[in-house]
């Protein structure tokens, strides 16, 4: 399993050489926020827990940056409400701009 990202902007997770998912996102590098724009998991790869695994590494990757997240899409704002986290903080409130 290897993850990357590419200059789009596209967190992706490979098995093999196989592409199972990518998060597609926007950079506000005013404020330090990645707006999460897309989740896609490749269909024969669905309801198998990548979707998780996706999300979980993007994350944290973003979080031992000190980057803050703005989801947008369905997926990633119902996975941030079904795994709830103790650092908040992190989530950024576009109103509040």
């Amino acid at each position: 399993m290897r993850f990357t990202t590419n200059e789009l902007n596209r967190f992706c997770l490979f098995e093999e050489q196989i592409l199972v998912g990518t998060i597609t996102f926007r950079i506000d590098s005013i404020h330090n926020v990645h707006i999460i724009e897309r989740v896609v998991i490749e269909p024969e790869f669905q309801n198998q827990g990548y979707g998780t695994l996706l999300m979980d590494t993007y994350l944290k990757q973003l979080h031992r940056k000190e980057v803050r997240i703005a989801p947008q899409c369905p997926y990633a704002i119902h996975y941030l409400h079904s795994h709830p986290t103790d650092n908040v903080d992190w989530l950024y409130n576009q109103q509040s701009k």
